[in-house]
């Protein structure tokens, strides 16, 4: 019965624990220097603490790495090329996906799951909540997180640089279903407008 229990707690654990990705495949790391080390992506997770990626080298030696010690990573799927870079949002170290890149303001993912349980009780399991976080991150600022509700103001305020854009922001074509196509302009107009030396 004792090792009936201890299988239903590893069990609980290994579903509680919040991973945005497992297996990932062929990737590398980028290390504060500007080093490449290739290897396997294995997973990736948000905890409380912040983010943890298991990695292997082509050694086969395996290392579990905090965002504080790399700069970011990559790995390749069908779809192509992904991107996590490491960032500090004011609390703690996340590895954030690049959702859309750009020299004026960078949009990032990060997908968090939890698992709630009635009055703690491990045998009153409940449910998995899974959420998708938006980050944005201007020039030299950390990066912030944005929501459905209040998104006008704070996306008002990254842009007012660009003035013809805030005041589109919330109407028609500029809401926040379409932020991607929103950074897209506010970068192609930031590059525009950039002295060159």
């Amino acid at each position: 019965m004792k090792n009936l229990y201890l299988v239903l707690i590893f069990s609980v654990l290994a579903i509680a624990a919040p991973s945005v990705l497992q297996a990932a495949g062929k990737g590398w790391l980028i290390t504060k220097d500007n080093k490449y080390i290739t290897g396997q992506v294995l997973s990736v997770k948000t905890t409380e603490t912040g983010g943890q990626l298991m990695f292997r080298n082509d050694f086969g030696d395996l290392y579990s790495i905090h965002p504080f010690l790399i700069k970011g990573f990559a790995y390749v799927e069908k779809a192509g090329k992904i991107e996590y870079e490491s960032k500090f949002n004011g609390q703690q170290w996340l590895f954030l996906q690049i959702e859309v890149a750009g020299s004026g303001i960078k949009m990032y993912r990060n997908e968090t799951e939890s698992v709630s349980f009635d009055n703690g009780d491990i045998a009153s399991y409940s449910n998995t909540y899974k959420s998708t976080e938006i980050w944005l991150e201007k020039a030299d600022t950390p990066p912030f997180r944005v929501y459905l509700v209040g998104f006008r103001k704070k996306l008002k305020k990254a842009v007012a640089d660009y003035p013809e854009l805030a005041k589109k922001i919330g109407t028609k074509g500029y809401r926040f279903r379409q932020l991607k196509e929103i950074l897209h302009e506010y970068n192609e107009w930031y590059d525009a407008t950039r002295i060159m030396l």
